[in-house]
């Protein structure tokens, strides 16, 4: 039996009043229209047409009622957002929503990356000028054996508010002009530099005098092939990078001696340095962490890379010598002195001197050799030398010590020697 004409249109009218028409966000200007006749209201209109047996048991009851009209509303609601966000619509429809954080990421295989290299080149080089206003962060890698080779109108347009600009093993001869397209640049990031991709100490300090606004950056190449070319070198002109903090560098040493003549930064506060070892292939020095074979090649690569490549540590008032503690080091003891005074020779305004208890023995003896007129070519203003472990009894590190604190007394410099309890402070991630 069929419910009443009625019904059916009492139905009808309960379903349109229950679906308000759609809020969508909107720009001034702009209008989305759905149909109101869409599947939601031909679902509807079937559904009062042809009840089934529980419509017919329920009709005319406020729970059914209800139910109908929430199902009905989910329906027409999602029908809608799907009519929105079809892919036919987005072209008109995409001007409705704010502007929003977008991150695109894609790790393509090496068959879409021929495509996506293609969109670069220049004959697509239309993309390549758009300007990108909202682009804060940008980062392409590789991982072919085969290098691309990003094209020189990369980034030829504006992205003013670009902040990080990062690649790993792609080469980018448009670098000289990154500043263009990105004048607010904050951390540059170039990574596993391939040898197709170098560029001469020169040009980078060029390219990083432009870049004002630059803090953070990473300078690591990939092969020790990438190396400067003394004979073309001109004397330095010196750039000023005024708010760089940080500076990461993974090379050969001469290709940093060179770089560092021809920048100047005032506020840098961490600097993180590996070369490629030049002596034995399979080995590198960090930082000034230096790992050999030999006990006295890590002094000698300490040495040189203390005096000629680090100049700004001769500003240093607080110096810590110590050993990895993760390592077992097998020290000789046929380290010869002078190699620990040159080692130590750099550090001219050094005030205080942290030994830890595997070091200290070794260089006790270079410094009990400091008497008479050289008491003050090493450290002439050490005041405190801090020892781990430091215990009052004889022994060659007292008598050693004793000696050197001895001989300045008599100086304009007296020095005091101080135990070392050493702790880790997380903190401020640093020996206390």
């Amino acid at each position: 039996m069929s419910p009443p004409p009625f019904a059916q249109e009492r139905a009808r009218h309960e379903v349109s009043a229950a679906l308000p028409s759609p809020s969508f966000p909107t720009r001034p200007g702009s209008s989305t229209s759905i149909d109101s006749r869409s599947e939601a209201s031909l679902t509807a209109e079937n559904f009062a047409q042809h009840p089934t047996t529980s419509q017919r048991l329920l009709t005319g009851s406020t729970i059914f009622d209800f139910f109908v009209k929430e199902y009905l509303l989910f329906i027409k609601d999602t029908e809608a957002w799907q009519s929105l966000v079809h892919p036919k619509h987005l072209r008109i429809t995409l001007d409705a929503w704010p502007p929003l954080p977008l991150i695109i990421h894609d790790s393509p295989s090496s068959d879409s990356l021929d495509d996506i290299i293609a969109l670069l080149r220049v004959e697509h080089r239309d993309r390549n000028r758009d300007p990108f206003p909202e682009l804060t962060y940008l980062s392409l890698h590789s991982r072919e054996e085969t290098v691309p080779l990003l094209p020189d109108s990369f980034l030829g347009g504006t992205t003013p508010r670009l902040e990080c600009f990062e690649l790993v093993r792609i080469p980018f001869p448009g670098l000289p002009k990154l500043h263009l397209a990105a004048p607010h640049l904050v951390d540059l990031r170039l990574l596993n530099i391939p040898h197709s991709g170098y560029f001469s100490p020169e040009a980078m300090a060029t390219v990083l005098s432009t870049l004002t606004n630059l803090q953070y950056l990473w300078l690591e190449f990939q092969s020790p092939r990438s190396r400067p070319d003394w004979a073309s070198r001109h004397p330095p002109t010196r750039s000023l990078l005024p708010v760089l903090t940080y500076f990461s560098f993974n090379g050969v040493s001469e290709y940093l001696d060179n770089l560092v003549a021809r920048i100047g930064a005032p506020r840098l506060n961490d600097l993180d340095v590996t070369f490629f070892n030049q002596i034995t292939p399979s080995y590198r020095v960090l930082k000034v962490e230096i790992l050999c074979r030999e006990s006295d090649w890590q002094v000698s690569s300490l040495e040189q890379v203390c005096t000629s490549c680090l100049p700004p540590l001769s500003a240093l008032e607080v110096l810590y010598i110590d050993e990895n503690p993760h390592s077992q080091p097998d020290w000789k003891d046929n380290i010869e002195n002078t190699l620990w005074r040159e080692l130590l020779h750099p550090f001219t305004t050094v005030k205080n001197l942290y030994l830890s208890d595997k070091i200290a023995p070794l260089i006790a003896p270079a410094l009990q050799e400091l008497n008479g007129d050289r008491t003050t070519e090493t450290l002439p203003i050490l005041q405190n030398i801090f020892l781990e472990g430091f215990q009052l009894s004889s022994g060659p590190i007292q008598e050693g010590i004793g000696q050197f604190v001895a001989a300045r007394q008599v100086t304009n410099h007296p020095t005091a020697v101080t135990c070392w309890e050493r702790k880790w402070n997380v903190d401020e991630n640093d020996y206390v």
